[in-house]
C-alpha cells in the first residue's frame, strides 16, 4: 500500500464515519487504518499533521489517541481496549494508564487473553511475586497457548506452582505450530523447563 491508496482509504473512511458518528464498524476501521500495524511505514506512512489536515471537518480529536476516542464513543468496544492496553503498557510504559483499561476490559470479557496477559505484567511491575503466580495459574488454565503465545510464563522462574496445569502446557506446546526458528527455540526451552517441574503426573 503506498501513500496515495493509504490517503484515499483514510478519506473513505472519514466520509462514513462523519455520515454516522455511531458506525462503531467504521470506527474501528479508521483507527485500525491511522493505526498501521500492518502498513509499510516507508512507503505509506503519512504524519499526523497531514492526516489532520485532511480531516477538514473535525471528525476525529488528533488531540488525544485514536483509540481513546473510540473507547470514548463506544465504551464497550473489546478492540479498543486491547489496543489501549497495549499502548499505555508496552508503549508509553504507564502503568497508571494502564489498570483501568485492563479492568474494565475483563469485566467486559473475562477470559480475554490481552486483559489476563496485562494484568500478570501489571502485578511483575508491582514485584507482587504470588499475584503474578495467581494470575498466571488462572490465564494457564483458561487458555494455555495464549498464555504461551504471548510470553507470560517469562514473568516467573518458578515454575512448581504450575505442577497440576504442566501436563497440559506441555501438550499444548508439542501441539502449537513454530513460524520460525526463534518461537521453535522458545517453545522448547519453555517445554524442557516445564518438564522439570516437580510432581508432573504423566
Amino acid at each position: 500500500m503506498d501513500k496515495r491508496e493509504f490517503v484515499e482509504i483514510y478519506i473513505e473512511l472519514l466520509n462514513k464515519v462523519d455520515q454516522n458518528n455511531k458506525n462503531e464498524k467504521a470506527w474501528i476501521e479508521l483507527a485500525l487504518h491511522i493505526d498501521g500495524t500492518d502498513l509499510n511505514y516507508e512507503e505509506s506512512l503519512v504524519s499526523i499533521e497531514e492526516l489532520e489536515q485532511i480531516d477538514s471537518k473535525k471528525a476525529i480529536p488528533w488531540e488525544k489517541e485514536i483509540w481513546e476516542h473510540v473507547l470514548e464513543l463506544f465504551p464497550n468496544n473489546i478492540t479498543a481496549h486491547e489496543k489501549l492496553c497495549d499502548l499505555y503498557l508496552d508503549i508509553l510504559d504507564d502503568p497508571e494508564m494502564t489498570i483501568p483499561v485492563v479492568d474494565s476490559l475483563l469485566k467486559l470479557e473475562p477470559d480475554n487473553c490481552i486483559g489476563l496477559h496485562s494484568q500478570i505484567v501489571l502485578a511483575s511491575i508491582e514485584e507482587n511475586d504470588d499475584l503474578v503466580k495467581n494470575y498466571l495459574y488462572e490465564f494457564c488454565k483458561i487458555n494455555p497457548k495464549c498464555a504461551i503465545s504471548l510470553g507470560s510464563l517469562d514473568f516467573t522462574d518458578d515454575y512448581d506452582f504450575l505442577a497440576p496445569l504442566a501436563k497440559d502446557l506441555i501438550q499444548t506446546i508439542d501441539e502449537m505450530p513454530t513460524h520460525n526458528n526463534n518461537s521453535h527455540r522458545y517453545n522448547q526451552s519453555l517445554r524442557e523447563t516445564l518438564a522439570k517441574i516437580k510432581n508432573i503426573n504423566f
